[in-house]
């Protein structure tokens, strides 16, 4: 799957602001509560923000020239990436199994929710920065 320059340019930086928009719509829903309608628009920004990442990661593994020293790190930051998503789902899935626990502090429940979840979207934005910075360094690309 090749990509131009300007696609992945363009690519990147809708990821970007996916996640961005995802954790400013995370704070909100923290605050606000669960709303139907705002409910539902979350989840689909959620959901897209998500596929985005995962879709930027494979898009660098397959136009990285990954011999170079920035090319491997930016391969292992988004393979990296991926590692933390279980991570990230795992410390959600304990926060929430912990809301029941009568012996557990709210606190450190609500922690692992918020360290899992804008987890996810602040390494994808970081994924998504570092891709836009270093599109013009043509020893990294395999663009033609």
């Amino acid at each position: 799957m090749r990509f131009q320059k300007h696609q992945m340019n363009y690519y990147s930086i809708i990821t970007l602001g996916m996640n961005i928009v995802s954790i400013i719509m995370g704070i909100f829903y923290f605050v606000i509560g669960p709303d139907l309608i705002f409910g539902v628009l979350f989840g689909i920004i959620l959901v897209i923000s998500w596929f985005l990442d995962i879709g930027l990661v494979l898009l660098d593994d397959f136009n990285l020239i990954k011999s170079t020293p920035t090319g491997k790190k930016l391969n292992r930051l988004g393979f990296g990436y991926i590692g933390f998503q279980m991570i990230a789902l795992f410390c959600i899935v304990a926060g929430i199994f912990l809301v029941n626990a009568d012996w557990m502090t709210p606190l450190i429940q609500y922690l692992l929710v918020c360290i899992g979840f804008f987890g996810f979207f602040l390494f994808g934005s970081i994924l998504a920065y570092m891709n836009i910075k270093i599109l013009n360094n043509r020893e990294v690309w395999k663009f033609e």
